[in-house]
């Protein structure tokens, strides 16, 4: 119940901090306005000056320059003051912006022969864009005094006639009939602005309820999911590394069926650092550039773990021989292919099923050749899919230049000097021409491996010979 409350009054005060910042924003921003329309008025005392020059106006030079001081210090205090960054400053700039902005209006409109009655307006509307009611009544307060005093000024120099009659009002007379109609007006212009503000504000408000029903339906979906995974730490975790859980997994079936033979699980790491640099060297050289994008590139690398998936039903003895196969021992060790698209058909989809797609073509058709020489199927060319000719080319190289129980390592001049000759035949020449575009990348890789792997590799290999030596020596065959 308690942390019920708590998180209702922390929503509350995360809705308080919202609304606040809106309306600091809003302020910022209408002020900047302001403070542009308050820098073009220093634009109209040389406006009225050249207007007079010409006769259209007959204004007062000194009451120009007045004028012009006002609109320039004004302009100079808005700016300045707008550029002090605190939330005080930014609240006021409200109210004396629109200030500002009366006392413009109001020194303009006391000079007889500038009439400029619906400005007086502009206050209350100006106003209602800070979204306060409080700020609208304030400002439009301060605007009808100044209204009212420049009335008072105004009238010191008017003289008015009534066009049809000829009546000439006095200046009480004027002054009070000026009152009451820009007073009404005025008015008018109030009751309007704080009907557009109550609008606009109302709207805001009603925003905000969304919002906040919003934060609310988010705030029990993020409990409720919670929920459900607090009673597991790891799970969660994994949520977020579904990738890195499918290759832990995929790295597991790896290292069993590197568990039954000797250099199988050393094999398949190395191919995939193999595949991943030949698919981009392709890729970054004009080949493919529709297919290997960056995810199906590292479906393919993932997936080289698996190309040798059905050697779990080959022979140890066959696996592991310390010498070249029979015709026998071929024919049986090349069914590795078949029995390796079997088995990963039970491999659950993963993701949109791609990955599964891509596993199944590698295991099956890695030792198919460009020329249609290879096998299981014969088939030749580009019906060999793309993923499954960059695994025969990073097949080949590691088992050229890694040991093996019938073999030492091949050097990477002689690797290479084998893909310049098979390529067209056993491998696609685009193909054979990445590998041997990338023989320092290799060679760096190839290093690698060899100094982490070799007490690793020497040991086994040593049990597996002595294991082979027994075997002789009494006579026996597995």
């Amino acid at each position: 119940m308690i942390k019920g409350r708590n998180k209702k009054k922390k929503n509350s005060l995360s809705l308080f901090k919202r609304k606040n910042k809106f309306y600091l924003k809003n302020i910022e921003e209408v002020s900047h306005l302001i403070e542009l329309i308050l820098c073009s008025t220093i634009l109209l005392s040389p406006l009225f000056m050249v207007l007079s020059r010409v006769g259209f106006y007959s204004i007062d030079p000194l009451f120009l320059k007045v004028l012009f001081g006002l609109s320039f210090l004004l302009s100079v205090l808005s700016i300045i003051l707008n550029g002090i960054k605190n939330e005080k400053c930014t609240r006021l700039s409200a109210y004396y912006q629109i200030w500002f902005c009366s006392l413009f209006v109001g020194t303009l409109a006391s000079q007889g022969d500038v009439s400029i009655y619906i400005t007086y307006g502009l206050i209350p509307f100006l106003s209602c864009m800070y979204y306060s009611q409080k700020t609208v009544l304030v400002n439009s307060i301060f605007g009808y005094v100044t209204m009212i005093s420049s009335l008072i000024v105004r009238s010191k120099h008017e003289i008015w006639m009534e066009p049809i009659s000829g009546v000439i009002y006095t200046r009480k007379e004027w002054l009070l009939s000026a009152i009451v109609f820009f007073s009404i007006e005025y008015f008018i212009s109030f009751l309007v602005a704080m009907t557009i503000e109550k609008h606009l504000k109302t709207n805001y408000d009603q925003l905000q309820k969304e919002q906040e029903k919003a934060d609310e339906v988010k705030y029990r979906l993020q409990d409720e999911s919670n929920m459900v995974f607090a009673a597991n730490d790891e799970l969660i975790k994994n949520t977020y590394h579904l990738f890195e859980i499918q290759d832990k997994i995929i790295l597991f079936i790896g290292e069993v069926l590197g568990s039954h033979d000797l250099f199988t699980g050393n094999h398949i790491l190395h191919t995939q650092v193999y595949v991943g640099i030949i698919a981009r060297d392709l890729r970054d050289h004009g080949f493919y550039q529709d297919v290997l994008t960056d995810e199906e590139i590292r479906y393919y690398e993932m997936a080289a773990f698996l190309h040798d998936i059905g050697k779990v039903h080959i022979p140890e003895s066959i696996l592991n021989s310390t010498s070249r196969f029979t015709p026998e021992e071929f024919e049986l060790m090349k069914t590795h292919t078949t029995e390796g698209k079997k088995l990963l058909k039970f491999l659950p989809q993963i993701g949109d099923g791609r990955f599964n797609e891509i596993a199944i073509e590698m295991a099956y058709c890695h030792h198919e050749k460009w020329d249609g020489t290879g096998y299981p199927s014969n088939i030749i060319g580009l019906e060999i899919p793309l993923s499954a000719r960059i695994m025969a080319a990073a097949d080949v190289l590691d088992a050229l230049i890694s040991q093996r129980l019938y073999k030492s390592p091949m050097t990477l001049d002689d690797a290479m000097k084998i893909f310049a000759e098979s390529s067209g035949t056993h491998f696609e020449p685009c193909i054979a021409e990445s590998v041997m575009r990338c023989k320092s990348q290799i060679a760096a890789v190839d290093q690698q491996f060899k100094a982490e792997e070799s007490e690793k590799n020497a040991n086994e290999l040593e049990w597996w010979m002595n294991y082979h030596r027994k075997l002789n020596e009494i006579g026996l065959k597995e």
